[in-house]
Order: C-alpha cells, then sequence, then structure tokens
C-alpha cells in the first residue's frame, strides 16, 4: 500500500488557507472528446460546474484568485472505460437493421449499459483487474490521490455525484468506510488492484468527507436491492470529528433533484436511516428553457442556480470555518 509522501504545512501554499478538494463524478453525457485529446484541461462539466460556481462565489465576496487559493477541484473521467464498447454496440445494431428514435436510445443504451456494466463481480474476476467496477473505482483512487497532493493529506472533501456518478461515489465512500473506517453494516468490495493506489492520507481513505452531493440520483432505486432499503454510507463519518471537530455542524449531503427528471429521486423517503443522513432533498428546475420540463433536465444540473448556490454556499462555509476567515 502507497505510503503518504504530502506536506501538511504546505498544502495552502502561499495564502495560507486549507484549501478545501472537491471530487466530481460523472454519469451519462460526461464524455469529453476535447479533454480525451488534451485540447482542454478539464471536462466540460467541470469547466461549466467550476464557472458556475467562481460566478456566484463572486457575488458571495470571493474573487477568483481567492476561489483558487481556498479550493481545488478533480474530475473523477472514467467514460472512456465504457463509452468505444457502447459506440461499437450500437454502431453493430444500425448497421444490421435501422432504428428509430436515435438520440433517445442512445441516452437509454448510454444508462442502462453503463448501469449493467458497473457491477460487482466475483472475486477471482479482479485477477487482473479488468472488470468495469474495479476499473471506475481505481479512477475514484487516482482522484483523491490528485486531491491529497493539490490540497493536502487532510484537506476536507467535497464529493459531486452526478446520475451514476451518485452511484459511483456512493459504492466508492461504502468501500472506503468498510475497509478502512470499520462500517460494519457493509462489506468492501476494494481489490488489491484498487486498494494498492489509496495512501494513508485521511482524504484517499474518506475521514475527511464535509459536504456530498447527489445530482439527478437513481440511488433511490438501487436501495431496493435490500428489503427495507438498508443502510446508507455513515454521514457524517466518525472521524470526520479528529481532523475537523469544528465542521460537525456544517458537514450535509444534499439530494438534488428534479421532477422531470426521470432518472432522479428524492432519498430522505428511501427509510429513516436515510432521512437521518441526508439533511434535505432539494427540487430545482434544471435544464435550459428548451428542456428543463422534459427528461433532458436531468444533464442541467451543473449549472442551474439553485444547485451552484447551495454548493457554493457551503464550500465557502466550510472554508471559513476551517481557516477562521
Amino acid at each position: 500500500m502507497a505510503t503518504v509522501t504530502h506536506n501538511a504545512t504546505s498544502d495552502a501554499a502561499g495564502q495560507g488557507f486549507q484549501k478545501v478538494a472537491i471530487a466530481v463524478v460523472h454519469g451519462i453525457g460526461g464524455g469529453d472528446a476535447a479533454y480525451e485529446s488534451r485540447r482542454e484541461s478539464q471536462p466540460e462539466f467541470v469547466r461549466s460546474l467550476q464557472k458556475s460556481l467562481i460566478e456566484r462565489l463572486s457575488q458571495l465576496g470571493v474573487s477568483r484568485a481567492d476561489y483558487h487559493q481556498r479550493f481545488v477541484m478533480e474530475p473523477v473521467y472514467w467514460s472512456p472505460i465504457l463509452e468505444d464498447r457502447q459506440q461499437g454496440l450500437l454502431t453493430r445494431m444500425q448497421q444490421q437493421s435501422p432504428m428509430n428514435w436515435d438520440t433517445l436510445r442512445k441516452f437509454m443504451v448510454s444508462f442502462i449499459s453503463d448501469a449493467i456494466a458497473y457491477q460487482i463481480s466475483p472475486h477471482h474476476a479482479d485477477a487482473r483487474g479488468q472488470n468495469s467496477y474495479q476499473a471506475i473505482h481505481r479512477f475514484c483512487a487516482q482522484t483523491l490521490s490528485r486531491l491529497a497532493t493539490a490540497a493536502g493529506p487532510r484537506a476536507p472533501l467535497c464529493m459531486i455525484g452526478h446520475s451514476l456518478g451518485s452511484i459511483v461515489s456512493y459504492n466508492y465512500l461504502l468501500d472506503l468506510q468498510a475497509q478502512f473506517s470499520g462500517n460494519t453494516n457493509t462489506e468492501s468490495f476494494l481489490r488489491p488492484s484498487t486498494q494498492h493506489k489509496i495512501s494513508e492520507a485521511p482524504i484517499e481513505r474518506g475521514e475527511t468527507l464535509s459536504l456530498y452531493y447527489t445530482l439527478g440520483s437513481p440511488l433511490a432505486l438501487w436501495t431496493l436491492r435490500d428489503r427495507d432499503g438498508g443502510q446508507p454510507i455513515q454521514f457524517p463519518v466518525a472521524q470526520l470529528a479528529n481532523h475537523y471537530p469544528a465542521l460537525a455542524n456544517v458537514a450535509e449531503w444534499v439530494n438534488i433533484y428534479d421532477a422531470d427528471d426521470v432518472i432522479g429521486y428524492p432519498l430522505r423517503q428511501v427509510n429513516a436511516n436515510f432521512a437521518r443522513a441526508v439533511k434535505a432533498d432539494l427540487a430545482v428546475n434544471a435544464g435550459s428553457i428548451l428542456d428543463n420540463w422534459t427528461p433532458l433536465s436531468h444533464n442541467g444540473y451543473w449549472s442551474n442556480p439553485e444547485t451552484v448556490d447551495r454548493i457554493a454556499r457551503s464550500l465557502l462555509k466550510v472554508s471559513q470555518t476551517i481557516n477562521g476567515r
């Protein structure tokens, strides 16, 4: 297992700020050819969210320069794992027998095949670490490692997951808690191919999770696997108090959904356990004027004013709490 090589005293170099680390996990439609070809330094969903956050925080008195001193954002960009396979399958099907509703069909193939492919495989299937569940979780581990370097090993963590990305982030946090935090309500499915990418840094083990936002999440449907909805992740995780006692009253898990989004659902109604863990189910009107009344609103959360405002205010509160300014 890797060891910590970060210097906590230089994590927020120059300005004396302990940065807040933001990990963003995409869902449907997260692929970005410009990012993959390195024409852009970040995928479009991160560019859109970060632009919106900077604009909103500037209205709250945080300059662009101050934003970059307080926060650092990194994507969990897992699209390439499944994207080529999906496109190849669609192409073969269309060549054999043309099908109607191309746009909707691509949307459904993307979501359903992602959900099917992202399943926990038998232990022996990870002999070379090739199954999709482990491959996607290795991207999660790599992102938290980058954030540990950029923000520090004890940086407060904000996790944002959209669509299937909310399931990815949720399962990864469950795995971390079972592996490192003594959560006995679940078992860890982390395999050696993923574990060796996780250092002893608290942020990489999920110990500093302070803010969690699930956007357009089908997690409520995932809970049907358990008869009574089961136990959610521990939130806030117990170790947070060891690192940042003052964040006990600031930490929040907020689930954000649009009533027109047939993939996103409220969470607090799942059972009493989720009602305790999830601070709020926030209903918003995502998307543009052309699609905010349709299921296509599912991809409109990144720049939605209500979503951005909630995240921006909470990020600023966490930053001000840990830095005293």
